[in-house]
């Protein structure tokens, strides 16, 4: 819809004399090249309060399991509706109609529609670093719930001005650090910048641009605003890791396709070999990492990390000291009345 409605080829369609103006003026011709990215950028800002309240909704209680499940869903529409979509086809029926009906054909249309939109996502990531960032740092979101949340809910007491309304919250009330939001908003520059690095490395000076200022953003808001009020015990890493994981494979595939299209097909198997070595080692790790045996499935990261170093000072051969290290970890981790 916001392709359809905001794309520069529609207003120019709608409004013939756009096109005239743009000539004339280079900012009205920037202007026009910012509408979409703007719009998309101001529907990702409006999705993740909805994932959130549909994890509680679904009887998910803790803050750390909704931000997970916050984290992925948001990503995973990111993915879907601002690469796929906005790239394949205007419309998320059309893309998944053409891969379906055209199975063999899907690393050749990454590779066709891809290339021809690296305009559009550099000037999304601009805005963000420009435009999005220094928002976030200065709170004018913030600012903008406060001003609703005065027009539709009294502040006569103290109650009043720290309840949350609606998701509204005072200016003075930042709340926590979404780590589900931002850590999907930034994967998925991770994802654009991986997939276009290769293809059309210019879009690396704003990616560049975004993580500096990003760094700088996120440090200052984690340590002078927002309110810790959960810990997750590094969960969030493995997802993260995951979904890193997956832009490389998206790189791959298209950069297969790509040499397809130009007809050296000893580059393109070359491309897909490495993204089964890929797979073989994201399967490694995740064995290391998330399956059932492992410590750092049960314990926090940082927990596991510290039983880790403990072992390779110890005798690893003998399992009564291995034990005792693990039980001594699993005693530190547990709450004082958990112990009785």
């Amino acid at each position: 819809l916001i392709s359809l409605v905001l794309s520069e080829q529609a207003i120019l369609a709608r409004w013939p004399s756009m096109a005239k103006a743009a000539n004339n003026s280079i900012l009205i011709a920037i202007g026009l090249k910012m509408l979409q990215p703007a719009g998309l950028i101001l529907l990702m800002l409006l999705l993740p309060p909805l994932f959130l309240g549909l994890g509680f909704w679904e009887g998910q209680l803790s803050w750390s399991s909704n931000t997970l499940a916050q984290l992925s869903r948001y990503y995973s529409f990111q993915i879907t509706n601002v690469l796929l979509v906005t790239t394949v086809a205007g419309s998320l029926v059309k893309c998944l109609q053409r891969i379906i009906e055209h199975p063999k054909d899907t690393l050749t249309l990454l590779a066709q529609s891809l290339p021809q939109v690296c305009a559009f996502f550099s000037c999304y990531i601009f805005i963000k670093a420009l435009g999005g960032l220094p928002l976030e740092l200065c709170r004018g979101v913030a600012a903008g719930q406060h001003i609703v949340k005065r027009c539709i809910y009294p502040a006569y007491t103290a109650r009043d001005r720290a309840a949350v309304i609606l998701g509204l919250r005072d200016i003075n009330n930042p709340g926590f650090f979404s780590y589900g939001k931002f850590a999907a908003q930034d994967l998925l520059v991770v994802a654009l910048l991986m997939t276009y690095a290769v293809m059309a490395p210019i879009i690396l000076l704003p990616g560049l641009l975004f993580f500096i200022l990003a760094q700088l953003v996120y440090r200052h808001q984690l340590l002078f605003v927002y309110l810790p009020i959960f810990e997750s015990g590094g969960l969030l890493w493995p997802r993260i890791y995951r979904r890193t994981l997956f832009s490389l494979f998206i790189l791959q595939f298209t950069m297969t396709g790509l040499f397809f299209l130009k007809a050296v097909y000893k580059q393109g198997y070359a491309c897909l070999a490495l993204s089964v070595a890929t797979y073989i080692f994201k399967v490694r790790t995740r064995h290391l990492f998330a399956n059932s045996a492992s410590v750092a499935h049960h314990l926090p990261i940082e927990l596991a990390t510290a039983v880790d170093d403990a072992m390779r000072h110890t005798n690893r051969e003998d399992p009564i000291a291995n034990d005792a290290l693990l039980w001594q970890g699993l005693q530190q981790y547990l709450q004082p009345p958990l112990h009785h």
